[in-house]
């Protein structure tokens, strides 16, 4: 089964997978021996899709930059360069 975190809106999302993010690798033991358990795939839920631009005050973060970032990610790009102008 497939774990999965729901939010209303991507802000909430975001601080749902930060804190679930705590919780992951824990040690678990199996057999006697010590091992480490990760989840996997996870399953993201938005229930509110209208609401999906990300706006943490902490990451002074603005639509033109959010828009610029997606850009920059579809083009495969690795470099500062394309994010420096804006």
């Amino acid at each position: 089964m497939v774990p999965g975190i729901s939010a209303p809106s991507i802000n909430k999302l975001f601080y749902e997978v930060l804190f679930a993010a705590t919780c992951w690798p824990r040690e678990l033991r199996r057999e006697e021996k010590m091992t480490v358990d990760s989840p996997g795939p996870v399953m993201l839920e938005i229930f509110h899709p209208q609401q999906r631009i990300l706006t943490i005050p902490a990451r002074l973060n603005s639509l033109p930059a959010t828009a610029a970032e997606t850009i920059w990610v579809l083009a495969g790009r690795d470099d500062m360069e394309f994010l420096s102008s804006i």
